[in-house]
């Protein structure tokens, strides 16, 4: 059973749909425009994939919700503006596990440990139980205890995936971001990644937004998926209603048998 250190936190009621991450006319320019008015919602307890093609806005929207690019529009998560959130309390409210997986000499445990850093009061010496206990159980949870001892630089990438996954969901975020979680990772720990993600998103009542190549995974963890084509929302809903032939032939241009891992 996963243990929350946070007060604050409550299980996730299906029956209760409550907008916990608002995104509202978005666009993000570099030396072109990258994103082009995306509009969504995303209610608590719920998992969103986000397809597309290369280049059309995924990671770039990812960024924007954590605030390492700038925008224009509104993001909101439980009604806070992600542009006015310190860096500290940005940390509380999310958390990113990126591509590529950092390889430092330091051991999981420690590693999986400094997603309760914003939790830490300025003069605290050390980790609580509560911090410990949750770690432990991530851990746990992910499978990799057995690893623990070992340093980040000196497992697999598929190891080192499970701990950062591990370590973001320690952070116990309001929304986690997950940027092809599933790159290093087999097959068997892919999907069970994908398990526990969502698990722990209903349990944790959070929003889970996910950037995904295999198309076959989707319908196994998703709630919801928002395409996207050259920075445009194609499609946004639920994944029994939105992934369909014809969204996704307009998404990746091409007839949908000749896109392989459906």
């Amino acid at each position: 059973m996963w243990y929350s250190g946070r007060s604050d936190v409550h299980l996730f009621d299906s029956k209760k749909q409550v907008i916990m991450l608002r995104i509202k006319n978005v666009r993000v320019r570099y030396e072109r425009e990258v994103l082009k008015g995306v509009d969504i919602e995303c209610s608590r307890g719920e998992v969103v994939a986000v397809l597309g093609r290369n280049g059309s806005g995924k990671s770039t929207l990812l960024k924007a919700i954590l605030g390492d690019v700038g925008y224009s529009g509104e993001i909101e998560i439980d009604g806070q503006c992600v542009s006015s959130m310190t860096d500290r309390i940005r940390a509380r409210h999310i958390a990113v596990v990126e591509q590529n997986v950092p390889r430092v000499p330091i051991k999981i445990r420690e590693y999986v440990e400094m997603g309760r850093m914003p939790y830490r009061g300025l003069l605290s010496m050390g980790y609580s139980e509560d911090d410990k206990t949750i770690v432990e159980e991530m851990l746990d949870t992910l499978g990799i205890k057995h690893l623990a001892s070992k340093r980040m630089d000196s497992v697999s990438g598929g190891e080192g995936q499970l701990a950062s996954i591990a370590q973001a969901i320690s952070q116990e975020p309001d929304v986690l971001l997950l940027d092809e979680p599933g790159s290093n990772l087999d097959i068997v720990n892919k999907y069970e990644m994908y398990r526990v993600v969502r698990e722990v998103t209903k349990m944790r009542n959070m929003v889970t937004i996910v950037v995904v190549h295999e198309l076959s995974s989707v319908k196994r963890f998703a709630d919801k998926v928002l395409m996207l084509k050259e920075g445009v929302v194609v499609a946004f809903g639920k994944v029994q209603e939105e992934l369909n032939k014809a969204n996704l032939d307009r998404v990746y241009g091409v007839e949908i048998e000749k896109i392989a891992d459906i």
